[in-house]
């Protein structure tokens, strides 16, 4: 699942049209490891996903269209909402991530 993550982080990062070039490649990413893995490689991999931060815009949760018609007081209103509803996106997104992190040992 980490994985499948981590794909469409490297996905979002380098191909969409909204490019995030702060990010660092996502597939160089400390792996789970197996029951042979050393402790340091363990808490490196819980570290990465405890502090995780995605680099997907969000867009797709934007509740209005900007329309070239639009006065600016319009557009200001129509960018304000969109951003808080990325946000909310944003933030149901990280919180199921931190619970796969948190769950893992259920899984």
């Amino acid at each position: 699942m980490f994985r499948k993550i981590l794909i469409e982080e490297e996905n979002a990062r380098t191909f969409y049209e909204e490019k995030e070039d702060n990010f660092v490649s996502f597939l160089k990413v400390q792996g789970f490891g197996d029951s042979g893995s050393a402790a340091d490689e363990i808490k490196k991999f819980y570290t990465y996903w405890e502090n995780f931060v995605s680099c997907k815009t969000f867009a797709w949760a934007d509740v209005y269209k900007v329309e070239k018609d639009h006065d600016r007081h319009i557009k200001r209103l129509i960018d304000q909402e969109n951003k808080r509803a990325r946000k909310r996106a944003k933030r149901k997104y990280m919180d199921i991530i931190r619970y796969l992190d948190n769950n893992i040992g259920a899984l």
